[in-house]
């Protein structure tokens, strides 16, 4: 569900750029309906797909960060890397890097280096979690 609205986000030329946990709010089901309702709040630092944004970099270093999001890429990729550290924190009831220091989570993204995956994972949820770190999402 939550891919989905992404994607609907971003076919409509914007990015969330602050995705996180606590800004997907889910209810239950109602009016009949078997179907809970997902929500995607806080839209405050949404940004226009396209346009360079300087108020990325270092300073703005997050659990839910991506390596493009230090080098001012505004792409829907952000989002998309965002959500993979969701799963990983959904799947592990942890954040998704080891590390509470900001200049070593840099670090760890300036090297290229993503949330880890689990080994005992199936195929698909692994699968799912490369294409959400993908640096380079264009490269196949």
């Amino acid at each position: 569900m939550i891919l989905e609205v992404l994607l609907d986000i971003h076919e409509k030329g914007f990015i969330h750029s602050d995705l996180k946990s606590g800004n997907i709010l889910l209810f239950p089901p109602q009016h009949g309906t078997s179907l809970s309702t997902l929500k995607i709040i806080d839209f405050r630092l949404a940004k226009q797909l396209g346009v360079k944004d300087t108020r990325f970099g270092f300073r703005g270093i997050k659990y839910y960060m991506s390596h493009g999001s230090i080098f001012e890429e505004v792409s829907g990729a952000l989002d998309i890397w965002s959500l993979g550290c969701i799963e990983v924190q959904m799947i592990t009831g942890r954040l998704p890097w080891d590390t509470c220091d900001r200049d070593e989570l840099r670090d760890k993204l300036l090297r290229g280096e993503s949330p880890n995956i689990l080994k005992d994972m199936s195929k698909l949820g692994k699968s799912f979690l490369k294409e959400c770190f993908a640096i380079d999402p264009n490269k196949k």
